[in-house]
């Protein structure tokens, strides 16, 4: 079953499809809409903070260094223009990206598979990339390259079809977007160039050589990647780009040995799966089906190749933190929809009527209500300050509101902060510049003993610039540390706290719901032991 254009006769049954598409559409909408105020987490922080610098005209790896491309940061820029420069506003992009990422992958199935699939893969799409499983309240890169890849892979199935150039050089501009966002955005950018060098011929498939169809391509490819770039070169902070995402990023993204990776993703999928574990079933059975099936070569090697990259981005760097698996759902979705029309074609040629017709939608509404039903203090009853510390704990996102707060109303526009840690959205909270372009120290911990350098500079240029506070995290997670980790800076900060500043607060992480904050004299006084701390120390 296809598409029709407009203009046609819709059957009734397709016309429905898109009805629920839009009550799709809304029910994840309002799923969203309860964590548009959930506070920042780290990266989140980081890209607010660098998204806010673009706005003031700083552009990124000047003042604020990070191994990301600058996609994300230009996003977030995005989203603090027109939504405000809040956690709010941020969440609200989040919510705008991951609506058309499901109506992008009700389109992608539909035409590789059928309605029936698409409807069941949209809505799956939906509530599991919002899963606390995955992150998913987090507006984490993963989200965002996810829809690029989607998106580009609609427009290039829309050209295997039809042809013309336009439609090469949308798909090429997706998919260079979604590069420029994060590194693993570049799987897809694969995926797109083998599409286009086995591209739709009579009769079926053939390799063809390189030529006007790859050029076009590589055109919409290229336009944002060399604006990025000079855009780079004119601030010149071109030099420290490719440091920092090719140089010493790649070292930082990829510390985990290729013998470690099959056990750590072995270790990370139940926690992906968790409350959706149905899904993923679905997903399995819905593989089988669709190899099995009679499908046109086109749309078969189309999807099994875009499951190959998906795949292969979610565990780019042998790295399967939760929020990875968002780039792998799109599959999982449209493979538990096949399942799902596999049932309906089942009940159709057995001409099996009434209540048993019901089966494949009380299929999706089971594999979905169940990981609704498991995780539904995450979904409906948590507040969101709870819920955050739930997630995160014994990690201070949920506390550094009112830490940033306070920082903000005891400095001027002027000052500046330290934070030692890896907490920017502390600063992004307290509206203040960082007295140091390091945002992150686990940037000096992970991989062991190649920052030492980098952390002599950040030193060197703490000392110059006599923050008016230092906030000291207390919380290894914060620092990415590991036994074999480097002390220096801690073995450094020991030394000038005592010298130059004074202790003014503790905010003490005792449970994820329960933070103490002590002020002056009491901040003082000897800890009581808490799980986590953030220590607030004020110069003299």
């Amino acid at each position: 079953m296809t598409v029709q254009p407009i203009g046609t006769r819709y059957r009734t049954y397709e016309i429905w499809q898109y009805v629920w598409l839009i009550v799709v559409i809304a029910v994840v909408a309002l799923l969203r809409i309860r964590f548009l105020n959930i506070p920042l987490e780290r990266e989140e922080g980081g890209f607010a903070y660098m998204g806010r610098l673009i706005l003031e005209g700083i552009p990124p790896y000047s003042q604020a260094y990070d191994i990301r491309p600058p996609g994300i940061y230009l996003l977030y820029a995005v989203f603090e223009k027109i939504f405000g420069g809040t956690a709010h506003g941020i969440h609200i992009g989040l919510l705008v990206f991951n609506l058309a990422t499901v109506a992008s992958l009700f389109f992608l199935t539909s035409k590789w598979m059928n309605l029936t699939a698409a409807l069941t893969a949209a809505f799956a799409y939906g509530v599991l990339s919002l899963s606390g499983t995955v992150l998913g309240s987090a507006a984490h890169a993963s989200q965002f390259v996810t829809f690029f890849g989607v998106t580009g892979a609609l427009i290039l199935a829309w050209w295997s079809g039809r042809g013309g150039k336009v439609l090469l050089v949308l798909s090429g501009l997706f998919f260079g977007l979604g590069a420029l966002v994060k590194q693993p955005g570049i799987v897809f950018l694969c995926y797109g160039f083998l599409i286009v060098l086995i591209r739709r011929r009579e009769g079926g498939f053939n390799i063809a050589s390189i030529g006007r169809d790859e050029l076009w391509f590589f055109g919409g490819v290229a336009a944002p990647l060399l604006l990025v770039l000079v855009w780079l070169a004119v601030a010149g902070v071109l030099g420290k780009f490719f440091f920092l995402n090719f140089g010493y990023g790649f070292d930082f993204g990829n510390r985990i040995a290729i013998q470690d990776a099959i056990p750590q993703y072995l270790q990370a999928l139940p926690s992906a799966m968790h409350a959706f574990w149905i899904v993923w079933v679905l997903a399995g059975i819905g593989l089988v089906l669709y190899l099995t099936a009679e499908v046109e070569g086109s749309p078969q090697v189309q999807f099994l190749l875009f499951s190959i990259a998906t795949l292969a981005g979610a565990g780019l760097g042998f790295q399967f933190r939760p929020h990875s698996f968002v780039m792998f759902l799109p599959v999982i979705a449209m493979l538990a929809g096949y399942c799902v029309f596999g049932v309906h074609q089942v009940m159709v040629e057995r001409n099996i009527r009434g209540v048993f017709r019901a089966i494949p939608t009380m299929l999706v509404v089971v594999a979905v209500g169940f990981g609704l039903f498991v995780e539904r203090d995450y979904y409906f009853l948590d507040d969101i300050r709870s819920l955050s510390g739930r997630l995160y704990f014994p990690n201070p996102f949920a506390d550094a509101e009112q830490i940033g707060d306070y920082l903000r109303s005891q400095t001027g526009p002027g000052e500046k902060i330290l934070i030692l840690g890896s907490e920017p959205e502390i600063l992004y909270r307290a509206g203040r510049k960082s007295a140091s372009p390091y945002l992150f120290m686990s940037s000096f911990t992970n991989p062991p003993g190649t920052g030492l350098e980098m952390e002599q500079e950040m030193l060197t240029g703490v000392e110059r610039a006599s923050p008016a506070y230092i906030v000291y995290v207390k919380q290894p997670f914060s620092w990415g540390a590991r036994a074999e980790a480097e002390t220096y800076i801690t073995d450094w900060a020991g030394g000038y706290l005592q010298k130059n500043y004074e202790l003014e607060g503790v905010a003490e992480m005792h449970s994820p719901s329960e933070t103490h904050f002590r002020w002056g004299a009491d901040a003082r006084s000897a800890p009581s032991g808490a799980v986590g701390s953030v220590l607030i120390f004020r110069r003299r």
